[in-house]
Protein backbone atom coordinates (compact mmCIF):
# COMPACT_ATOMS: atom_id res chain seq x y z
CA UNK A 1 0.00 0.00 0.00
CA UNK A 2 1.69 3.76 -0.87
CA UNK A 3 0.07 6.53 0.63
CA UNK A 4 0.23 9.81 -1.21
CA UNK A 5 -0.13 13.36 0.30
CA UNK A 6 -2.62 15.91 -1.52
CA UNK A 7 -2.70 19.41 0.37
CA UNK A 8 -3.54 21.84 -2.42
CA UNK A 9 -6.73 22.51 -4.33
CA UNK A 10 -5.17 21.50 -7.67
CA UNK A 11 -4.59 17.54 -6.56
CA UNK A 12 -7.59 17.38 -4.87
CA UNK A 13 -9.58 18.38 -7.62
CA UNK A 14 -7.36 15.94 -10.02
CA UNK A 15 -8.13 12.86 -7.62
CA UNK A 16 -11.63 13.91 -6.75
CA UNK A 17 -13.30 11.60 -9.82
CA UNK A 18 -11.83 8.55 -8.38
CA UNK A 19 -12.92 9.75 -4.64
CA UNK A 20 -16.44 10.31 -5.91
CA UNK A 21 -16.24 6.69 -7.45
CA UNK A 22 -15.14 5.02 -4.26
CA UNK A 23 -17.35 6.89 -2.37
CA UNK A 24 -20.34 5.42 -4.13
CA UNK A 25 -18.98 1.96 -3.69
CA UNK A 26 -18.40 2.58 0.33
CA UNK A 27 -21.78 1.71 1.98
CA UNK A 28 -20.67 3.63 5.03
CA UNK A 29 -19.63 6.98 3.26
CA UNK A 30 -21.10 9.59 5.11
CA UNK A 31 -21.81 13.24 3.45
CA UNK A 32 -18.88 14.48 5.51
CA UNK A 33 -16.37 12.42 3.75
CA UNK A 34 -18.05 13.12 0.19
CA UNK A 35 -15.30 15.37 -1.97
CA UNK A 36 -17.95 17.72 -3.14
CA UNK A 37 -18.99 18.22 0.94
CA UNK A 38 -15.11 18.79 1.63
CA UNK A 39 -14.06 20.75 -1.64
CA UNK A 40 -16.73 23.71 -0.53
CA UNK A 41 -15.38 23.56 3.34
CA UNK A 42 -11.31 23.58 1.99
CA UNK A 43 -12.25 26.91 0.23
CA UNK A 44 -13.06 28.70 3.14
CA UNK A 45 -11.90 27.22 6.49
CA UNK A 46 -9.09 29.03 7.98
CA UNK A 47 -7.97 25.48 9.56
CA UNK A 48 -4.56 23.98 7.67
CA UNK A 49 -5.92 20.62 6.12
CA UNK A 50 -4.65 17.54 4.17
CA UNK A 51 -5.68 14.74 2.87
CA UNK A 52 -3.85 10.76 2.80
CA UNK A 53 -4.43 9.28 -0.57
CA UNK A 54 -3.87 5.51 -0.42
CA UNK A 55 -3.12 3.39 -3.76
CA UNK A 56 -2.18 -0.26 -4.73
CA UNK A 57 1.24 -1.03 -5.58
CA UNK A 58 3.22 0.30 -8.47
CA UNK A 59 1.07 3.24 -8.58
CA UNK A 60 -2.15 1.48 -8.79
CA UNK A 61 -5.48 2.68 -8.30
CA UNK A 62 -6.60 4.53 -5.42
CA UNK A 63 -8.38 2.27 -2.46
CA UNK A 64 -9.25 5.06 0.08
CA UNK A 65 -9.13 8.46 0.88
CA UNK A 66 -8.53 10.32 4.78
CA UNK A 67 -9.54 13.85 5.60
CA UNK A 68 -6.92 15.22 7.81
CA UNK A 69 -6.92 18.71 9.96
CA UNK A 70 -3.42 19.36 11.09
CA UNK A 71 -3.30 22.63 13.80
CA UNK A 72 -0.37 24.26 15.73
CA UNK A 73 -1.11 26.35 19.14
CA UNK A 74 1.84 28.94 19.28
CA UNK A 75 2.86 31.59 20.60
CA UNK A 76 4.82 34.59 20.25
CA UNK A 77 5.35 32.92 16.45
CA UNK A 78 6.70 29.41 18.16
CA UNK A 79 4.83 26.78 17.76
CA UNK A 80 4.29 24.84 21.23
CA UNK A 81 1.79 21.71 20.59
CA UNK A 82 0.86 20.28 17.43
CA UNK A 83 -2.65 18.67 17.37
CA UNK A 84 -4.15 16.51 14.44
CA UNK A 85 -7.83 15.92 13.63
CA UNK A 86 -9.62 13.66 10.75
CA UNK A 87 -11.95 15.32 8.25
CA UNK A 88 -14.05 18.88 8.12
CA UNK A 89 -14.30 19.61 11.94
CA UNK A 90 -15.57 21.38 13.88
CA UNK A 91 -18.49 22.21 10.60
CA UNK A 92 -18.70 18.37 10.00
CA UNK A 93 -20.38 16.29 12.74
CA UNK A 94 -18.87 12.73 11.36
CA UNK A 95 -15.38 12.31 10.28
CA UNK A 96 -13.82 9.16 8.67
CA UNK A 97 -12.71 7.78 5.70
CA UNK A 98 -13.85 6.29 2.43
CA UNK A 99 -12.92 2.66 1.43
CA UNK A 100 -13.04 0.48 -1.28
CA UNK A 101 -15.07 -2.40 0.71
CA UNK A 102 -12.74 -5.20 -0.65
CA UNK A 103 -9.77 -3.90 0.88
CA UNK A 104 -11.24 -1.26 4.17
CA UNK A 105 -9.33 -3.25 6.89
CA UNK A 106 -6.17 -3.41 4.90
CA UNK A 107 -6.66 0.84 3.74
CA UNK A 108 -7.65 1.95 7.54
CA UNK A 109 -4.73 -0.15 9.24
CA UNK A 110 -1.97 1.59 6.15
CA UNK A 111 -3.16 4.76 7.40
CA UNK A 112 -3.35 4.87 10.61
CA UNK A 113 0.36 2.88 10.27
CA UNK A 114 1.55 6.53 8.11
CA UNK A 115 -0.55 8.15 10.94
CA UNK A 116 2.10 6.61 13.75
CA UNK A 117 5.24 6.47 12.14
CA UNK A 118 5.59 9.23 9.36
CA UNK A 119 3.49 12.07 10.61
CA UNK A 120 4.46 15.04 12.92
CA UNK A 121 2.15 15.51 16.18
CA UNK A 122 2.28 15.56 19.52
CA UNK A 123 -2.06 14.67 20.17
CA UNK A 124 -4.06 13.02 17.66
CA UNK A 125 -7.82 13.46 18.22
CA UNK A 126 -9.90 11.52 15.36
CA UNK A 127 -12.92 12.80 16.48
CA UNK A 128 -16.84 10.80 16.26
CA UNK A 129 -15.78 8.49 13.47
CA UNK A 130 -18.42 7.13 11.71
CA UNK A 131 -17.22 3.91 10.03
CA UNK A 132 -17.29 0.36 10.86
CA UNK A 133 -13.20 0.56 9.95
CA UNK A 134 -12.81 2.74 13.39
CA UNK A 135 -11.38 -0.11 15.25
CA UNK A 136 -8.60 -1.17 13.02
CA UNK A 137 -7.73 2.65 12.38
CA UNK A 138 -7.51 3.03 16.21
CA UNK A 139 -5.61 -0.28 16.52
CA UNK A 140 -3.11 0.79 14.28
CA UNK A 141 -2.59 3.74 16.23
CA UNK A 142 -1.10 1.69 19.35
CA UNK A 143 2.10 3.02 20.14
CA UNK A 144 3.79 1.84 23.60
CA UNK A 145 5.34 5.21 23.87
CA UNK A 146 1.89 7.01 23.66
CA UNK A 147 -0.91 6.93 25.60
CA UNK A 148 -4.55 6.26 24.00
CA UNK A 149 -7.50 6.86 25.57
CA UNK A 150 -11.12 5.68 23.84
CA UNK A 151 -14.40 7.37 24.55
CA UNK A 152 -17.34 6.06 25.09
CA UNK A 153 -19.53 6.32 21.63
CA UNK A 154 -21.74 9.36 20.87
CA UNK A 155 -25.29 8.32 19.81
CA UNK A 156 -26.17 9.15 16.98
CA UNK A 157 -29.80 8.69 16.18
CA UNK A 158 -31.47 7.81 12.97
CA UNK A 159 -34.59 7.45 11.32
CA UNK A 160 -34.93 3.97 8.53
CA UNK A 161 -37.53 5.61 6.38
CA UNK A 162 -40.52 4.21 5.30
CA UNK A 163 -41.99 4.58 1.24
CA UNK A 164 -44.88 6.84 2.31
CA UNK A 165 -45.27 9.57 5.35
CA UNK A 166 -48.73 7.51 6.17
CA UNK A 167 -46.32 4.47 7.07
CA UNK A 168 -44.17 6.32 9.26
CA UNK A 169 -46.81 8.03 10.83
CA UNK A 170 -48.85 4.42 11.22
CA UNK A 171 -46.36 2.01 12.01
CA UNK A 172 -43.03 4.23 13.07
CA UNK A 173 -44.30 6.61 15.63
CA UNK A 174 -45.69 5.05 19.07
CA UNK A 175 -49.52 6.16 19.62
CA UNK A 176 -49.09 8.96 21.78
CA UNK A 177 -45.96 10.43 19.68
CA UNK A 178 -48.59 10.20 16.69
CA UNK A 179 -51.63 12.00 18.37
CA UNK A 180 -48.64 14.67 19.28
CA UNK A 181 -47.85 15.21 15.86
CA UNK A 182 -51.02 15.19 14.34
CA UNK A 183 -52.12 17.82 17.10
CA UNK A 184 -48.91 20.04 17.01
CA UNK A 185 -48.85 20.42 13.33
CA UNK A 186 -52.38 21.12 13.17
CA UNK A 187 -51.69 24.02 15.91
CA UNK A 188 -49.12 25.74 14.16
CA UNK A 189 -51.01 25.30 10.52
CA UNK A 190 -53.66 27.06 12.24
CA UNK A 191 -51.55 30.11 12.67
CA UNK A 192 -53.40 32.85 10.33
CA UNK A 193 -50.30 34.04 8.49
CA UNK A 194 -49.15 30.18 8.56
CA UNK A 195 -46.73 29.09 5.17
CA UNK A 196 -44.04 26.80 4.68
CA UNK A 197 -40.92 27.48 2.33
CA UNK A 198 -38.06 25.69 1.00
CA UNK A 199 -34.66 27.98 -0.08
CA UNK A 200 -34.00 28.15 -3.31
CA UNK A 201 -31.23 29.50 -5.42
CA UNK A 202 -33.20 33.06 -6.01
CA UNK A 203 -33.91 33.17 -2.03
CA UNK A 204 -31.19 31.23 -0.26
CA UNK A 205 -29.49 34.24 1.55
CA UNK A 206 -33.13 35.57 3.38
CA UNK A 207 -33.77 31.94 4.63
CA UNK A 208 -30.14 31.26 5.62
CA UNK A 209 -30.12 34.69 7.67
CA UNK A 210 -32.97 33.96 8.89
CA UNK A 211 -32.42 30.41 10.00
CA UNK A 212 -29.01 31.45 11.46
CA UNK A 213 -30.12 34.76 13.38
CA UNK A 214 -32.69 31.75 15.30
CA UNK A 215 -29.93 29.69 15.72
CA UNK A 216 -27.62 32.05 17.40
CA UNK A 217 -30.51 33.05 19.78
CA UNK A 218 -30.63 29.77 21.53
CA UNK A 219 -26.71 28.77 21.18
CA UNK A 220 -24.85 31.91 21.38
CA UNK A 221 -23.58 34.27 18.86
CA UNK A 222 -21.08 33.37 15.96
CA UNK A 223 -18.31 35.57 15.06
CA UNK A 224 -18.65 37.06 11.93
CA UNK A 225 -15.99 35.09 9.98
CA UNK A 226 -18.03 31.72 11.46
CA UNK A 227 -21.09 32.97 10.24
CA UNK A 228 -20.04 34.17 6.63
CA UNK A 229 -18.24 30.41 6.34
CA UNK A 230 -21.67 28.95 7.25
CA UNK A 231 -23.62 31.19 4.58
CA UNK A 232 -21.05 30.23 1.90
CA UNK A 233 -21.38 26.59 2.62
CA UNK A 234 -25.10 26.54 2.23
CA UNK A 235 -25.51 28.77 -0.01
CA UNK A 236 -23.17 26.58 -2.62
CA UNK A 237 -24.71 23.29 -1.47
CA UNK A 238 -28.66 25.18 -2.05
CA UNK A 239 -27.12 25.95 -5.12
CA UNK A 240 -26.01 22.53 -5.64
CA UNK A 241 -29.19 20.86 -4.73
CA UNK A 242 -27.46 19.09 -1.33
CA UNK A 243 -29.28 21.33 1.50
CA UNK A 244 -32.39 21.44 2.31
CA UNK A 245 -33.47 24.46 4.10
CA UNK A 246 -36.87 24.36 5.60
CA UNK A 247 -38.35 27.22 7.28
CA UNK A 248 -41.71 28.15 8.93
CA UNK A 249 -43.10 31.55 8.65
CA UNK A 250 -45.75 33.64 10.16
CA UNK A 251 -46.40 35.82 7.82
CA UNK A 252 -42.86 37.07 7.12
CA UNK A 253 -42.22 36.31 10.49
CA UNK A 254 -39.72 33.22 10.30
CA UNK A 255 -41.27 30.72 13.13
CA UNK A 256 -38.59 27.69 12.63
CA UNK A 257 -36.15 26.44 10.64
CA UNK A 258 -33.83 23.45 9.34
CA UNK A 259 -30.46 23.11 7.29
CA UNK A 260 -30.36 19.70 6.19
CA UNK A 261 -27.05 18.40 4.05
CA UNK A 262 -28.54 15.98 1.41
CA UNK A 263 -26.39 12.65 0.95
CA UNK A 264 -27.79 11.35 -2.67
CA UNK A 265 -25.65 8.71 -3.71
CA UNK A 266 -26.80 6.51 -0.53
CA UNK A 267 -30.26 8.63 0.08
CA UNK A 268 -29.37 10.18 3.60
CA UNK A 269 -31.32 13.57 4.83
CA UNK A 270 -28.40 14.91 7.81
CA UNK A 271 -30.17 16.96 9.85
CA UNK A 272 -27.48 19.90 10.36
CA UNK A 273 -29.05 22.88 12.24
CA UNK A 274 -31.82 23.70 13.67
CA UNK A 275 -33.38 27.29 15.09
CA UNK A 276 -36.24 28.76 16.60
CA UNK A 277 -38.48 31.88 17.24
CA UNK A 278 -39.10 31.96 21.40
CA UNK A 279 -42.01 33.90 20.95
CA UNK A 280 -43.50 30.52 19.79
CA UNK A 281 -42.72 28.35 21.74
CA UNK A 282 -46.53 27.40 22.92
CA UNK A 283 -46.46 25.90 19.31
CA UNK A 284 -43.56 23.20 19.81
CA UNK A 285 -41.57 25.01 16.59
CA UNK A 286 -38.81 22.82 16.70
CA UNK A 287 -40.41 19.05 16.32
CA UNK A 288 -43.04 20.69 13.82
CA UNK A 289 -40.26 21.73 11.42
CA UNK A 290 -38.59 18.46 11.85
CA UNK A 291 -42.01 16.61 11.17
CA UNK A 292 -41.74 18.92 8.33
CA UNK A 293 -38.43 17.72 6.95
CA UNK A 294 -38.87 13.95 7.46
CA UNK A 295 -41.85 14.07 5.32
CA UNK A 296 -39.91 16.17 2.99
CA UNK A 297 -37.50 13.31 2.93
CA UNK A 298 -39.50 10.36 2.43
CA UNK A 299 -41.85 11.96 -0.39
CA UNK A 300 -38.48 12.79 -1.99
CA UNK A 301 -37.20 8.98 -1.46
CA UNK A 302 -34.31 9.17 0.86
CA UNK A 303 -34.01 6.18 2.63
CA UNK A 304 -32.28 7.52 6.36
CA UNK A 305 -33.25 10.46 7.97
CA UNK A 306 -30.16 10.80 9.63
CA UNK A 307 -30.26 12.91 12.89
CA UNK A 308 -26.24 13.07 13.29
CA UNK A 309 -24.34 13.82 16.56
CA UNK A 310 -26.52 14.24 19.91
CA UNK A 311 -28.72 11.44 21.58
CA UNK A 312 -31.52 13.65 22.81
CA UNK A 313 -34.61 11.66 24.01
CA UNK A 314 -36.96 13.49 21.73
CA UNK A 315 -35.33 12.00 18.67
CA UNK A 316 -36.05 8.59 19.56
CA UNK A 317 -38.99 8.86 21.34
CA UNK A 318 -40.91 11.42 19.34
CA UNK A 319 -39.85 10.40 16.35
CA UNK A 320 -39.20 6.93 16.31
CA UNK A 321 -35.17 7.14 15.67
CA UNK A 322 -32.86 4.44 16.40
CA UNK A 323 -28.97 5.03 17.81
CA UNK A 324 -25.71 4.60 15.78
CA UNK A 325 -22.65 5.47 17.40
CA UNK A 326 -19.63 7.65 16.33
CA UNK A 327 -16.83 6.80 18.61
CA UNK A 328 -13.53 9.20 18.93
CA UNK A 329 -10.04 8.39 20.25
CA UNK A 330 -7.22 10.84 22.07
CA UNK A 331 -3.59 9.82 21.24
CA UNK A 332 -0.54 12.03 23.82
CA UNK A 333 3.05 11.11 22.89
CA UNK A 334 4.93 10.07 25.96
CA UNK A 335 8.36 11.24 24.96
CA UNK A 336 10.39 14.39 26.94
CA UNK A 337 9.40 16.79 24.47
CA UNK A 338 5.76 15.99 23.98
CA UNK A 339 5.18 16.22 27.41
CA UNK A 340 6.97 19.84 27.72
CA UNK A 341 5.25 21.31 24.67
CA UNK A 342 1.61 19.91 25.97
CA UNK A 343 3.09 21.71 29.14
CA UNK A 344 3.62 24.97 27.93
CA UNK A 345 0.52 25.17 25.60
CA UNK A 346 -1.42 24.46 28.82
CA UNK A 347 0.11 27.43 30.75
CA UNK A 348 0.95 29.82 28.10
CA UNK A 349 -2.59 29.61 25.88
CA UNK A 350 -6.45 30.04 27.32
CA UNK A 351 -8.41 27.25 26.45
CA UNK A 352 -10.92 27.74 23.50
CA UNK A 353 -13.86 28.50 23.62
CA UNK A 354 -16.94 25.69 23.02
CA UNK A 355 -18.24 25.74 19.21
CA UNK A 356 -22.07 26.16 19.12
CA UNK A 357 -21.37 23.11 17.10
CA UNK A 358 -20.91 21.05 20.52
CA UNK A 359 -24.13 20.21 20.75
CA UNK A 360 -26.14 20.49 16.65
CA UNK A 361 -29.01 18.16 17.19
CA UNK A 362 -30.98 20.03 19.71
CA UNK A 363 -34.25 21.64 19.37
CA UNK A 364 -37.10 23.01 21.54
CA UNK A 365 -39.83 20.59 21.91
Amino acid sequence: MRIETINNLADFDRVAPRWQALFALDPEAHVFVCPRWLRDWYEVTPYRWQVLAARGRDDGDYLGFCPLAPTRLSRFGVGLHSVLYLGGKPLADYTGFVCHPEHTGVVVRAFGAHIRERMSWDRFRPLHVMHSGYRAFFDALADPHARCREDAGTPCPRIELPATWDTYVNEVLSSNARSNLRRGLRRIEGLRGFRATLAACDDSLEHIDALLRMWQQRWGALSSCDADRYRWMYRLAIEDGRLWLRMLWDGSTPVAGVAAFLEPVHRAFCYHVSGFNPDYQKYSPGRNVLSYCIRDAIENHYRVFDFLLGGEAYKREFFGATDRFAHSLTVDRRGLRHRVRRKLAQWLIPPPVAANRADPGQVAT
